[in-house]
C-alpha cells in the first residue's frame, strides 16, 4: 500500500499548489492503485480458503457450508465490496476449522466405541446393539452429522454397559460367636459375588476398635459363588462397636478396580461382670417388667439384671437376649451374635 499513500501525497501537493487537474489525476491513480491492492488481499484470502476447503474435502469433511461462503466472497470482489468479500473468506477459513474439529471429535468417539466392542466380544458379551448403533452412526454422517455424534455417542455408552455388568458384585455376611470385649472369638466372613463374571484379586480389611488374625484374601471368586473365610476377632471394647469391613477386587475383563465399604455394627459383651449371672428373687414390692410392662407383684419369682438390677418376669428373662431397661446383655452368656450386612 505505499504507492497509493505516495500518490495520494503527491496528489495533496499538487492540489495545494493549485494544480487541480494533475491532482485529480494522481487521486484517480492512487485510487485505482488502492482498489488492486485490496483486491489482492481478498483474492490470497479467498485462495487460502479454497486451500484449507480442498484438503478438508480430501480427508472426507462435510465443506458444503465453506464452500457455499467462498462462493458469496467472490461475488463480493466482483462487486467491489472489499471489505464484507473479505470477512466472508474468513469466515469460510472458520467453517473449516469447526469442521476438522467436529469431524475430529466423530472420529475419536467412533473409535472408542469401536474398541470398546471388540473388547467385549473378545469375551462373549453381547453387544449387538452398540454394532447397531455405531453403523448407523457412520451411515448418518454425511447426511445428519450431529445425528450422526449422538449415536457415536449412544454406541459407545451402550458397550460400556454391556461390559459394567460384568462387574464384580459382592456382598458379605460376617458371624462373629460370642463376642466378649478384650477375648478371642472364633468367626466367619462369608463372601459372595453376584455378578456375571469372575472377581479377581478381592482384598479384604476390617477396620476399627478390633484385632483381627487369620484373614486372608481370595485370589477370585467366580460367578455367583461363594467363599467362607474362617478367622478370629477380639474386640477391643463392649457395648455396640462399628467396624468398616472393606472389600477391593479386579474386573476380569480388563482389570478394572472396584472398592466398597460398609459399616457393621457389632454388639459386644463386656468382660468379668457382664457375665455375672441374673439371680433370682421372690418380688418383695410392686414393679413393672421391662420385657412385657406386665406388672409385677408381691411374692412373684423374679430375676433380676445383673448390670441395673430391674426385675423381670422370668419367662421374660428366659425369652431376652438384653435387658430392656439398660440394654446389656442378659440370658445365656454365649449366646451367638450374628451380623448380617450387605456390601455394597
Amino acid at each position: 500500500m505505499d504507492t497509493p499513500n505516495r500518490k495520494l501525497s503527491e496528489a495533496k501537493a499538487l492540489l495545494d499548489a493549485e494544480d487541480f487537474d494533475g491532482g485529480a489525476a494522481l487521486l484517480i491513480e492512487a485510487t485505482k492503485s488502492a482498489k488492486e491492492g485490496v483486491s489482492g488481499i481478498v483474492e490470497e484470502a479467498i485462495a487460502s480458503a479454497q486451500s484449507n476447503l480442498e484438503h478438508s474435502r480430501r480427508l472426507g469433511a462435510d465443506v458444503h457450508k465453506a464452500e457455499e461462503l467462498i462462493a458469496k466472497a467472490r461475488e463480493h470482489l466482483e462487486e467491489g465490496a472489499f471489505e464484507q468479500a473479505l470477512m466472508t473468506a474468513r469466515e469460510s477459513q472458520d467453517a473449516v476449522r469447526a469442521r476438522l474439529d467436529t469431524e475430529k471429535r466423530f472420529a475419536e468417539r467412533s473409535f472408542q466405541a469401536e474398541s470398546t466392542i471388540r473388547r467385549a466380544k473378545k469375551f462373549g458379551i453381547d453387544v449387538l446393539e452398540a454394532e447397531r448403533e455405531l453403523a448407523e452412526a457412520i451411515r448418518t454422517k454425511k447426511s445428519d452429522f450431529d445425528t450422526a455424534m449422538s449415536l457415536a455417542e449412544k454406541a459407545y455408552g451402550t458397550a460400556e454397559q454391556a461390559i459394567e455388568a460384568f462387574a464384580p458384585i459382592l456382598t458379605a455376611n460376617l458371624v462373629v460367636r460370642s463376642p466378649v470385649a478384650g477375648e478371642w472369638a472364633d468367626a466367619t466372613l462369608t463372601i459372595t459375588n453376584a455378578a456375571k463374571a469372575l472377581a479377581k484379586d478381592v482384598r479384604i480389611k476390617i477396620l476399627g476398635d478390633a484385632e483381627v488374625e487369620g484373614l486372608k484374601d481370595v485370589a477370585a471368586i467366580k460367578a455367583k459363588g461363594v467363599e467362607a473365610l474362617p478367622l478370629r476377632v477380639k474386640m477391643i471394647a463392649s457395648g455396640s462397636i462399628p467396624l468398616a469391613i472393606q472389600l477391593k477386587s479386579q474386573r476380569i475383563l480388563d482389570g478394572k478396580d472396584y472398592a466398597t465399604e460398609v459399616i457393621a455394627t457389632v454388639e459386644v459383651a463386656g468382660s468379668g461382670p457382664a457375665h455375672a449371672e441374673a439371680q433370682q428373687f421372690q418380688a418383695v414390692k410392686e414393679s413393672r417388667c421391662p420385657m412385657c410392662k406386665g406388672l409385677i407383684k408381691v411374692g412373684f419369682t423374679v430375676k433380676r439384671c445383673p448390670h441395673c438390677s430391674a426385675d423381670m418376669h422370668e419367662p421374660c428373662f428366659a425369652r431376652a437376649s438384653q435387658c430392656s431397661a439398660c440394654g446389656k446383655p442378659v440370658g445365656e452368656a454365649t449366646r451367638m451374635k450374628k451380623i448380617a450386612f450387605k456390601v455394597g
